[in-house]
């Protein structure tokens, strides 16, 4: 009670720290922007790191979701502006700005060199937790506890004699319970920061989605969503959960926050109270059954659902379940037993299609290994499950939930050595912390159970387990068997199978290896039994567990979406639409286009109005919001009303936030919306924002004629290095060129230009880049060209590649530990006792 008390009472901090490498040697001016106030924060200096000065700079953030960041030197002509989108609570923020390469987001202070150190170290860690756990289980299955001489001894061994005649006393539900417990009091513990922040927690955007399914679904007709996809609506029958959106309407009455925030803290408990449940179904006696529990509940594939906000692939308890009913089945092949095979298999198809896709790995597993084609039974479980299937598949294909992936991105999304032991900062950057994040701890453990059940006595037991990992993990594998990305070896069959229907939509394999680690935890914790009997000092390992899993810092890593939004209830007319600035989508570094898209579903939680956005799918390219919002930007860039573009949607109010957009933008779009609306609403709260809706009869303002000075930024892709030559009005310029990771920026200053100023860009050799009229605000204005798109007015977000080192060598190191820890496990086998047969 004194630590939930503690918790709760934390005061909230709000401050920001921006750690600001360059390798200008002037002091920065910065200035951040947000709920329409700039502010200048403290700067202090600090250690340089790789030749680069470091400057400290802080500022209270008020809540605010969005922060507009502008940096300048007074040496250089090359200035920092972009935005931090998203968290809500205390953090830290990193930006290098190297004018000798492009500025791009970093994942630690300094330089790149830094960077590559810090993910260095990152990727030795596993190293030295195999070699330690390897030793000390070599050690304790090599030695026996001595003679109770020892005062110590004896005294670890009476207080074992009494937990063990403790737990013989009671129920296995009595077990369960207790079990659930400890696993509720570990998910709390893990993740108590969410005791002390009001926001959604996650640092992905898929939370976004997850919570507006809580906070909306129940006003569905069916599965049918009238006020979204505006003014068509929307069928969501293709789900990323059922199970999610039945739980949303039973507890339709909980504001949506609460139901999420339970459901991340109880469902990783009940998950790991299953596996530990079915660890004592296999003969593995409490409480060196929670091992399993601790391995299965608090994977890393557990810990990278609740960073990426995808809180129904923490609903775990199927695959368990699943294989407790089947089991059970096996012994007695009864009606009731086989109705809990089809009720265990539906939980995993509704809770997640690839929680569902592991729950048949998990059955055609234990099907092989207990030669199920030898028993007739066995095939009335294929005869229920079959219709289970096909409706899953009729509800996914009917919704267009069956895409279907490149083969590039599914290697991406498997199982490597290099996210094998778990996630670092540049991977949870760059790769959403998809990191399968096994416990080296239960890995350790499981291999001295391999070894052990070599004898013929045992291995009928055991092949069934075996069968189930071995087939997950060689799924998770994924079409490519890598090394590190990009770094493997093709295995054909493996790319054929990943090309036909239905596994062609399995674009994470990585998610397919919930049953190998479920096996891993079961075989850990049958090893652990063992070494308890040997050596009595050998418990130490369960509590050596739950530490490495605390070691994956998710309360640190964790993020807060903040869910406060303009308050626009008693706003006249049907729908919304909400003017972003576009996002150029690049290969790498940056998921903000869909941030903002799912910023409009969770502020429909509140305001309740139709908006054009389908907030199940996260394709924002080919949606209709994005159609919109490109015909709305540029009716803006060309001087022309944006109402005959909303109006053709049936949307009658339009929401801008000034801070998104850079100064000229906002003074471009205020003017044009102007001429043809009427604002309606503004506010603070929780960023500066302003409504507008079309008034009829309005007249336009006149615009000025008097000329400006204007910065064209024209963006090209990197077949155009060489300067460009701009043509108009008298004008014949050539650009400076600017190379970045992946464009090419050709700058411009313009004297004199005119309103409507006709201007043609070309290339040296003739080719025309873009031809057309620039509407300048008047005296500066800064516009913005993009090869292909023209006139945009885009969001400043940064390049940012990843920064990882050549540490190929440090996965084929573990490798060697873990068949180096093998191979003393067979020298030293661990013999065990008669009666712990289990």
């Amino acid at each position: 009670m004194i630590w939930l008390w503690w918790m709760l009472s934390v005061v909230y901090a709000h401050e920001v720290e921006l750690h600001y490498s360059t390798d200008l040697p002037d002091m920065p001016q910065v200035i951040i922007e947000h709920n329409g106030m700039k502010v200048e924060p403290s700067i202090e200096a600090i250690a340089p790191v790789d030749d680069l000065q470091i400057w400290k700079i802080l500022w209270e953030s008020s809540d605010a979701w969005l922060h507009h960041i502008y940096i300048s030197h007074s040496e250089s002509d090359e200035s920092v502006e972009t935005v931090l989108v998203g968290r809500a609570s205390s953090q830290q923020v990193y930006l290098l700005n190297d004018t000798q390469r492009p500025p791009q987001w970093t994942s630690a202070v300094g330089g790149r060199e830094h960077v590559a150190a810090q993910e260095l170290k990152h990727r030795q860690r596993p190293i030295w937790w195999l070699v330690g756990i390897g030793l000390l289980c070599f050690w304790f299955g090599r030695s026996r506890t001595p003679d109770k001489t020892s005062t110590h001894s004896s005294t670890i061994g009476i207080w074992q004699g009494l937990l063990r005649a403790w737990v013989e006393r009671q129920s296995s539900v009595l077990l369960w319970l207790y079990g659930l417990l400890i696993f509720l009091v570990c998910s709390m513990w893990l993740q108590r920061s969410v005791f002390w922040s009001d926001g959604i927690p996650a640092m992905y955007h898929d939370a976004l989605g997850s919570y507006w399914l809580i906070g909306r679904s129940s006003t569905w007709t069916g599965w049918f969503d009238p006020l979204t996809s505006f003014p068509t609506g929307q069928a969501y029958s293709a789900l990323d959960s059922y199970i999610l959106w039945g739980v949303s309407q039973l507890f339709a009455w909980i504001e949506p926050r609460t139901v999420y925030v339970a459901w991340v803290l109880v469902c990783p408990a009940l998950s790991a109270s299953a596996a530990e449940w079915l660890a004592r179904e296999w003969g593995v006696r409490s409480p060196w059954s929670l091992l399993t529990g601790i391995v299965f509940g608090f994977s890393g594939l557990m810990c990278n659902a609740l960073l990426e906000g995808q809180i129904y692939q923490t609903l775990l308890v199927g695959l368990p379940c699943t294989a407790i009913a089947v089991q059970r089945y096996q012994r007695q092949p009864t009606v009731w037993a086989w109705l809990g095979i089809l009720f265990s298999v539906a939980l995993c198809l509704f809770s997640s299609s690839y929680i569902g896709a592991s729950c048949l790995l998990l059955l055609f597993g234990l099907w092989i290994g207990n030669q199920g084609w030898k028993k007739s039974s066995s095939w009335w479980v294929f005869v229920g499950v079959i219709p289970l299937l096909w409706v899953q598949y009729r509800l996914m294909s009917t919704g267009g939930g069956l895409e279907v992936r490149e083969l590039l991105k599914v290697s991406i999304g498997s199982l490597s050595l290099e996210t094998f032991w778990g996630s670092t900062p540049e991977l949870d950057r760059e790769r959403h912390a998809i990191a399968l994040g096994l416990s080296t701890v239960g890995g350790i453990l499981a291999l001295s159970t391999v070894v052990w059940i070599r004898q013929p006595n045992q291995w009928k037991k055991w092949l069934p387990i075996l069968c189930v990992g071995g087939l997950s993990l060689m799924f998770a594998l994924g079409p490519t068997w890598q090394v590190s990305v990009g770094n493997g070896l093709e295995i054909p069959p493996m790319v054929w199978l990943f090309t036909q229907q239905g596994f062609s939509s399995i674009g994470f394999p990585i998610r397919l290896a919930q049953p190998f680690i479920l096996c891993v935890g079961i075989l850990g914790a049958f090893g652990l039994q063992q070494l308890v009997q040997r050596h009595t000092w050998s418990w130490v390992l369960l509590p050596l567990a739950f530490v490495q899993v605390g070691q994956q810092d998710l309360v640190n890593r964790q993020q807060f979406w903040s869910i406060d939004s303009p308050n626009l209830e008693e706003l006249q007319g049907e729908a919304v639409f909400t003017l972003y600035p576009l996002i150029q989508e690049r290969s790498q570094g940056s998921d903000a286009d869909v941030v903002l898209y799912m910023q409009d579903c969770l502020a429909q939680v509140s305001h309740q109005k139709g908006i054009a956005n389908d907030c199940i799918s996260v394709q924002v390219q080919s949606s209709m919001a994005k159609s919109i919002q490109k015909s709305v930007l540029q009716s803006i860039a060309e001087n022309k009303s944006v109402w005959s573009v909303l109006d053709a949607h049936q949307i009658d109010s339009l929401v801008f936030y000034p801070e998104w957009f850079r100064e000229p933008d906002r003074i471009r779009i205020r003017t044009i919306l102007l001429q043809h609306s009427t604002k309606v609403l503004s506010g603070n709260h929780p960023l500066q924002y302003e409504v507008y809706q079309r008034q009829e009869g309005l007249i336009q303002t006149g615009v000025e004629t008097e000329s400006s000075s204007v910065q064209l930024d024209v963006w090209t892709s990197k077949d155009h290095e060489i300067p460009l030559l701009l043509l108009g009005n008298g004008i014949l310029t050539e650009s400076k060129v600017s190379i970045f990771e992946q464009s090419v920026r050709h700058g411009f200053s313009l004297r004199d230009v005119s309103f409507g100023t006709s201007v043609l860009l070309q290339a040296t050799e003739g080719s025309v880049i873009w031809e057309g009229s620039l509407y300048p605000n008047p005296k500066t204005d800064h516009i913005q060209i993009r090869q292909g798109e023209g006139l945009v007015m885009e969001l400043p977000v940064l390049d940012s590649p990843p920064i990882v080192p050549d540490t190929d060598v440090l996965y084929w190191i573990q490798l060697f530990v873990v068949f180096g820890v093998l191979g003393l496990s067979m020298k030293r086998v661990v013999q065990p006792s008669t009666k712990s047969d289990g």
